[in-house]
């Protein structure tokens, strides 16, 4: 069966960029959470306060799994690999350079399992039950700029260690990060991409892209999107000018375009375009 498929892949930066070939700066940066965190297996009251003392802790790398370290044994699980399970506490100490004043700032989970509690300098920002899905949090209002120190306390509770019919780990088992975006910003996955009729003649391709206004004032925008071939080459351009998003509004914007000849992707020739 010969099926008509477009192989789309969605990079967000939300700036101008030439026709021809795009290699753009992006105002949305990431700064991973990598090194330095400190950890301790078990219970700790007042872990999340940022006058807490944690010098005797391990200090780990994250993604991290601490079931892996065992101990085997007949009383836990089969589906987790007869590994326990429990309750984990992680803090990091970090700062913010001069580059990201004025500017929001998220952190960013790829995942944890299970059941997470996050706290930045000692405000809890939510709590996350299913250890799969990524999720964001706002650090925005609790954070420290001008070099200051802020903490970032995680509690994980995996003590229903029976839960899988796999092993899954414990802990912050996945990449995390910082974003640090301009107020107005392409929302967290705001970016969503169809196409809705693909022929060997040419294709068409949706794109809704929700935008964030996080300043206490309105604010006007233009959206501009561009979609790049297999050679990085712009092969269409569409914008939406003189919008206006109210302050610590959201909005979202439905662009379509269509592209000649495009080029389809399949197990032989995985090619991928780029929605910028």
């Amino acid at each position: 069966m010969n099926r008509s498929l477009l192989g789309v892949m969605v990079l967000v930066a939300g700036v101008l960029i030439p026709a021809g070939v795009c290699q753009p700066d992006s105002p949305r940066r990431y700064v991973p959470l990598t090194s330095d965190w400190t950890f301790h297996k078990g219970d700790v009251p007042g872990a999340e306060k940022t006058t807490f003392d944690d010098s005797r802790w391990r200090t780990v790398s994250v993604p991290h799994d601490w079931s892996i370290e065992g101990p085997y044994s007949e009383q836990w699980a089969s589906g987790t690999g007869y590994l326990p399970g429990g309750i984990g506490w992680y803090r990091k100490t970090f700062q913010l350079d001069a580059e990201a004043n004025g500017k929001s700032v998220f952190v960013e989970f790829d995942g944890i399992y299970c059941n997470s509690e996050v706290w930045i300098n000692g405000y809890s920002l939510g709590k996350r039950p299913y250890g799969y899905i990524s999720f964001v949090y706002d650090l925005t209002p609790h954070i420290r700029y001008n070099g200051d120190d802020n903490v970032l306390a995680v509690r994980v509770d995996h003590s229903d260690y029976a839960d899988s019919r796999w092993y899954t780990g414990s802990g912050i088992y996945r990449p995390a990060r910082l974003c640090i975006t301009d107020k107005v910003r392409i929302a967290a996955w705001g970016v969503y991409v169809t196409t809705p009729q693909v022929s060997t003649d040419q294709a068409e391709i949706r794109i809704e892209t929700t935008i964030d206004n996080l300043d206490a004032a309105q604010r006007p925008i233009d959206l501009t999107s561009y979609i790049l071939n297999p050679d990085n080459l712009v092969v269409a351009k569409v914008s939406h000018t003189g919008a206006v998003i109210d302050a610590h509004g959201q909005k979202t914007y439905i662009q379509t375009a269509r592209i000649t000849d495009p080029q389809r992707w399949s197990v032989h020739s995985p090619v991928l375009y780029t929605v910028l």
